[in-house]
């Protein structure tokens, strides 16, 4: 199963696999996928919110993160 943050972000680089682009503000983090999905909810510590994110997206990757344990 894919990971449903790629849904929503896309690797800005073939060399660094850790620089992810916002979809929605197109705010980079260099940390990889699993940062880009905390941006996208916003609701974790040191991770800056997508401000352009829609809410029904926003709660979609929240319970996804949830049912990991994240």
């Amino acid at each position: 199963m894919a990971d449903l943050g790629w849904n929503y972000g896309k690797r800005t680089s073939e060399n660094n696999r850790n620089a992810v682009e916002c979809n929605f503000c197109k705010k980079v983090t260099n940390v990889g996928i699993f940062r880009h999905k905390q941006h996208v909810v916003g609701t974790y510590k040191d991770v800056s919110q997508c401000e352009k994110c829609p809410d029904g997206v926003r709660e979609e990757m929240k319970n996804m993160l949830m049912k990991k344990g994240s």
